[in-house]
């Protein structure tokens, strides 16, 4: 909890899951561990509802270099 919140923000989208403790833990505590961020159940909501534009599109645009 004390990573930034673009950093917890990457964790969270590439393991999802290791938030559900954190998420446990905020709700059995009934407050978020940083009451200036987002709770990590937002976080989480919020990663896994983004999408990767980039995803799956590996093919590179070709290129001429010359005169």
């Amino acid at each position: 909890f004390l990573k930034g919140r673009s950093k917890r923000a990457s964790i969270i989208r590439e393991r999802p899951d290791l938030a559900d403790w954190w998420i446990k833990a905020e709700e059995k505590k009934g407050q978020k561990f940083r009451p200036d961020e987002p709770s990590y159940r937002q976080m989480r909501d919020y990663a896994l509802a983004q999408q990767d534009m980039f995803k799956g599109n590996d093919e590179s645009i070709p290129c001429f270099c010359g005169d």
